[in-house]
């Protein structure tokens, strides 16, 4: 099954029965190499596990610094140390 699919940048992307092609860094690679998504067609991520980790971290980093920060968990975290334990 070789098939020919157009990227958002109008370059082909090769997916074969041994692997794909990234779609950010345009190597081909083995199918061990991407992230698994079971919603996909391929099972797999478009993106492989190495240009995968380098998208997320920056998000999950100011996703925690917004938690962090949010009024609704600080005035918790506040409220909480308040609290006495009843026994």
């Amino acid at each position: 099954m070789n098939t020919v699919k157009e990227t958002k940048k109008n370059l082909p992307l090769l997916i074969t029965d041994e692997g794909r092609q990234c779609t950010e860094c345009n190597e081909f690679k083995l199918w061990d190499e991407f992230p698994v998504q079971r919603a996909h067609k391929t099972g797999h991520k478009a993106r492989c596990k190495i240009c995968n980790n380098t998208h997320q971290k920056p998000s999950k980093q100011i996703l925690a610094e917004e938690f962090k920060t949010s009024p609704l968990i600080t005035n918790f975290v506040i409220y909480r140390t308040h609290l006495k334990r009843v026994a």
